[in-house]
């Protein structure tokens, strides 16, 4: 977080940085970067659909959670976890089992 905070001076300097530039600190998406399509934190491969609980976070995908005792963001141990489904996520039916 602070090597994004330390990319840009201030807010009001961030009004004529192209897009890209901002996505690219991850302070705001582009089209060529939805929000729903989170990389597991884990493989930085599949796509993250596994929320682990108590901690909230969907940061894993199907074939990193089966291994997961510990979330990723947070090192908190995982009591349980789930898949999480989006209505608006292009592979929601799809078996990420790689």
């Amino acid at each position: 977080m602070r090597q994004r905070l330390d990319t840009f001076t201030g807010w009001p300097h961030t009004n004529g940085q192209p897009p890209q530039r901002l996505a690219e600190a991850g302070i705001v998406t582009t089209d060529a970067q939805p929000n729903n399509t989170l990389k597991c934190k884990v493989c930085h491969a599949n796509e993250s659909c596994i929320q682990v609980m108590p901690c909230n976070h969907l940061c894993l995908c199907v074939r990193c959670a089966h291994r997961a005792h510990r979330c990723p963001e947070c090192g908190r141990n995982v009591e349980m976890s789930f898949r999480s489904y989006s209505a608006s996520s292009s592979s929601a039916g799809n078996n990420d089992t790689s």
